[in-house]
């Protein structure tokens, strides 16, 4: 993958009247009518602070629930430019020492979730230019086709945040065990996820409430979107997507106008534990790769930032931890366990929140 140097850099953030040029290959996404913004760099975050602004369903702010700011590393996520210089005196409710003067904020524009505004710090500067990034950024060549993440906070419950670790979990277990993606194949979300196997006989209760797969339709309108993403760069097709009502149709930020929750908004659901993916019975996500791509891998990354105090009730839709997760296509291999690393995550929830048990047999 093609890395950025600082310089580079300096230049793409437009920190100075003199350094506004943009990189070739982001100069000529912004160019394209009509979106989707396909070619956006991607920045691999490094103890990157990001930050949550909730919204109204109008766009308007949620002032009665202020923006949160996280630490997050070992996501990959889409950067909009050209990046600002914010001085340190308007980082609202930042938490912890800031480092220099400036900060280098960016808009995520691939986000889902409830009404928000997602942004992260990709680096600090002062007054005499970048001084270190929170990460690694790099353009979409030599791997990466498409990413789309999911963060939520606000309305969030915990048995949602162990469930999509068990979808994650399942779809990083699928790849392990058969490879790439390859034309040819019909892909259903309900078969690379296992859910009706694995979430029949491991579901949570959670506080005397239990809530089989609640929460993973989060699972299947970030994959819509990773699909969309690969599709407006000709890899990938959809062959059945079912939508929520529009109320409950997952967000789609207006910085990014080609992605709507009218043509990337997806849900499943199964029927009974005998059911099978692929049941026309069933409401499924199902895609393919068009005949002339390559394979192609499908990366799972999570991270769960966790308040102070687990939180528990359950009418409690402000979580206790923080949770983004990002789906990736790429053409080279996934080199790391991430299947340990979405089980060992979620354990280290069950711990946290106090889940009685953790896997519950009927």
């Amino acid at each position: 993958m093609e890395k950025l140097s600082r310089r580079d850099f300096f230049k793409f953030s437009a920190l100075t009247a003199g350094a506004s040029l943009l990189p070739q290959f982001m100069t000529e996404a912004r160019e394209q009518t009509p979106p989707p913004l396909t070619e956006l760099p991607v920045f691999w975050l490094e103890e990157a602070p990001v930050k949550a602004t909730y919204l109204q369903r109008d766009g308007s702010r949620r002032f009665w629930y202020g923006p949160r700011w996280n630490n997050v590393s070992g996501i990959p996520l889409d950067v909009l430019a050209p990046i600002r210089t914010v001085h340190y005196s308007q980082l609202e409710d930042y938490p912890g020492n800031i480092p220099y003067e400036y900060a280098l904020v960016s808009e995520l524009p691939h986000f889902t979730g409830s009404p928000a505004q997602w942004e992260t710090i990709v680096g600090w500067a002062d007054r005499e230019g970048v001084k270190f990034l929170n990460g690694s950024l790099q353009g979409k060549k030599d791997g990466i086709v498409s990413t789309y993440s999911y963060g939520e906070q606000r309305d969030l419950y915990a048995n949602k945040v162990w469930n999509v670790l068990l979808a994650l979990e399942g779809i990083a277990r699928f790849i392990k065990d058969n490879g790439p993606l390859v034309p040819g194949r019909d892909y259903s979300m309900l078969e690379m996820s296992n859910l009706i196997e694995d979430i029949e006989e491991r579901h949570i209760y959670r506080d005397g409430l239990t809530a089989i797969g609640g929460g993973v339709c989060s699972v299947a309108s970030t994959l819509s979107k990773v699909v969309f993403l690969a599709g407006a760069r000709g890899y990938t097709e959809e062959v059945r997507r079912i939508m929520h009502t529009p109320y409950f149709r997952y967000w789609a930020p207006p910085v990014e106008p080609g992605i709507t929750r009218e043509n990337t908004d997806a849900t499943v659901a199964y029927y009974s534990h005998t059911s099978r993916p692929f049941d026309p019975n069933n409401l499924d996500y199902i895609f393919r790769l068009k005949p002339d791509s390559p394979a192609l891998y499908l990366s799972v990354k999570a991270h769960l930032a966790h308040d102070a105090e687990p939180k528990y009730g359950d009418l409690t839709l402000i979580a206790d931890t923080q949770m983004i997760f990002s789906l990736t296509l790429k053409t080279t291999p996934v080199l790391e366990d991430e299947v340990s690393l979405l089980a060992n995550l979620r354990q280290l929830y069950t711990d946290f929140h106090g889940f009685d048990k953790e896997i519950i047999v009927p």
